[in-house]
């Protein structure tokens, strides 16, 4: 980065008029991210060391003196709750007011610490399904799942198990995700069932109809399609009209 990085020479008693960023990142969007990377001086034989920082819109995120000589590289790791309009400042300082020599690196990677989200699952009548999300960070996190917007009791970990799927479970999945400083959400991943794959195969196809002609003629729990409770003609036709509409 060569040198004093805001121009002014501060040998001779004067002190830098302004903190130099290195790099600004303007952030356009809600998340909780993680920053990490290395600091260290590149020619520690010169000049008088540096204090490097980052902040997140003037408030300190991170803060390390790196005194003249010090040959090691440094590794940070930090997190922060953004907003769209927040600014994420790289910042570089002289140690003292003789730092004409000084010469630092200052390396940065952000990343949100969702790493991954849930996936859309089209799954047959009692299966199970199970939704889960990816974070990467310092943490703690705390997790609450969601199903068509409505808290599910008792959801607070990263995967969400579903038993014995059936219509009542059919929606839109996603899960809240906090730290000690806000909440993301991720994304939505849809649960579909696909009622015509009776036998739960993946495929819709003949095999489904005697698998179901057969429970249906020696009366099993399965055969009651509607689930009115009654296993009758009219499961029959209902399954009928499933199997033709297959599942898109």
């Amino acid at each position: 980065m060569g040198q004093h990085p805001n121009g002014t020479m501060t040998s001779g008693g004067r002190t830098p008029e302004e903190n130099w960023a290195v790099r600004r990142w303007i952030v356009n969007a809600t998340d909780i991210v993680r920053i990490t990377g290395e600091v260290w001086d590149r020619a520690p034989a010169a000049g008088n060391g540096v204090i490097t920082r980052i902040t997140l819109s003037g408030s300190p995120l991170y803060e390390h003196v790196i005194n003249n000589g010090e040959t090691a590289r440094f590794a940070y790791s930090v997190e922060a709750c953004i907003g769209p309009g927040n600014t994420i400042d790289f910042i570089v300082d002289p140690r003292n007011n003789d730092d004409q020599a000084d010469d630092t690196g200052f390396t940065a990677v952000i990343t949100s610490v969702l790493a991954s989200g849930p996936q859309s699952q089209r799954i047959c009548s009692s299966s199970d399904a199970t939704f889960s999300v990816t974070v990467t960070g310092n943490g703690p996190y705390f997790f609450q799942w969601r199903r068509n917007g409505v808290n599910i009791p008792g959801a607070q970990s990263a995967t969400l198990t579903l038993t014995d799927v059936d219509a009542s479970d059919v929606g839109s999945y996603y899960c809240l995700i906090a730290n000690n400083c806000g909440v993301i959400s991720s994304g939505s991943a849809e649960l579909t069932l696909c009622r015509a794959d009776f036998n739960c195969d993946v495929f819709v196809n003949s095999q489904d109809f005697f698998d179901f002609l057969a429970a249906f003629f020696s009366a099993a729990d399965s055969a009651n399609f509607n689930g009115d409770e009654f296993i009758n003609s009219q499961d029959f036709f209902d399954f009928l009209a499933a199997f033709f509409a297959g599942c898109a």
